[in-house]
This record gives structure tokens, sequence and C-alpha cells, in this order.
């Protein structure tokens, strides 16, 4: 028995419209699937509980007046508790202004705190991934908040990719007036 077989410059042309037939056989029965790779992993985030302690250490001024904000200072704190197995080591910037920025000697400290952080997530000792975000609050005539600091998350690398979220300081207190270092406990949402 012979078989008449295609000339080798048409075998590959068969093969891609062999290929392509198939490929819109699922369009056109609906693939459910994103097709665009982006869309894809946007639809395999999941938002977490985010209920976690959170603690600061010494908080040090870098400057006063100089980066549009009347007191500017850092500080490393933790966070321990949900969605992270273990811990998050933050690095945070905080910029206070006054409401009433000329006052000397000052006997009115109230104002508002914008706070940035960067967050490094470990589990078991090892690295993860990382996420960003910030806090504002308002603090009375006396230096203490008026409200609960209320925040967002707004991006991330690795394990938390495109994190986005919010969430409220509750519990908000000074644990150490000199050095200050606050604590309380960040409840909200986290989405990676």
């Amino acid at each position: 028995m012979s078989r008449k077989r295609l000339p080798r410059s048409v075998a590959p042309i068969v093969a891609v419209v062999v290929s392509l037939s198939v490929g819109s056989l699922g369009i056109a029965q609906g693939s459910s699937g994103p097709s665009d790779p982006a869309e894809a992993a946007k639809s395999k985030k999941k938002s977490h509980p985010f209920n976690a302690d959170w603690k600061t250490g010494p908080q040090d001024v870098i400057g006063e007046g100089e980066r549009g904000s009347d007191v500017e200072g850092t500080d490393e704190a933790k966070l321990r508790g949900l969605p992270f197995a273990k811990k998050a080591l933050l690095d945070e910037l905080s910029q206070l202004n006054y409401n009433r920025s000329g006052e000397i000697p000052r006997t009115d400290y109230s104002g508002t705190y914008h706070v940035t952080f960067d967050a490094d997530v470990y589990n078991r000792g090892k690295f993860i991934g990382t996420f960003s975000g910030f806090y504002d609050y308002s603090i009375d005539t006396e230096g203490n908040p008026t409200a609960p600091p209320t925040g967002r998350i707004s991006g991330g690398t690795r394990a938390f990719k495109g994190a986005t979220g919010s969430f409220t300081v509750l519990d908000f207190h000074y644990t150490s007036h000199d050095p200050v270092k606050t604590a309380g406990r960040w409840k909200g949402s986290i989405t990676y």
C-alpha cells in the first residue's frame, strides 16, 4: 500500500491551519479563561484579612522644615499576625505638619501626620516579598491622636506583587515618650 505524502513545503502550512482552527473552536465555544496574561494574574489575587500587632522602635528626627513638613522622622517597626506567618519589618518615614507651624515656644502641638512605609515580609526566616503604603492621622494640642489612624496598601513585590488594601490602626498608643515609640493593631484587608 502506498501512501501519498504531502510535499514538505505544504506540511507546515497544514499544521498552522489545523492549530488555528482548533484554537478558534475554543473561542467559538466561549472559553471562560482570560486571554490576557495580566488579566489572568489579576483574577488569581485573593483578599486576606489583615489583623496584626504593630510596634515601632525609637523614632528619630531627621529634619525640621527642610522637606515640606515641620518635622520629619524615621523608625523601624514590626507587624506580627495575619496574613503573615511570622512577621513583617517596616521602615517608616513620618511627616508632621503643625496647625500653627511658626509658633515658638510651642504650646499647641495639634497637626497632621502622614507616614509612608515599606515592609519586608518573612516566613520562617525566609524573605517572601514586600508591600508598601501609608497611614494618616491628626493629633490634638497635646499631641495625642484625635481618631484611629487609617491607611492604604499601595503596592508590593514577589508574593505581594500588586498588593492593595486598607486598614485602621486600633488601640494606637505611646509605649514611650522619650524616645517616642508607638504601638497598636492594624486591622483591615489586603489583596495580593
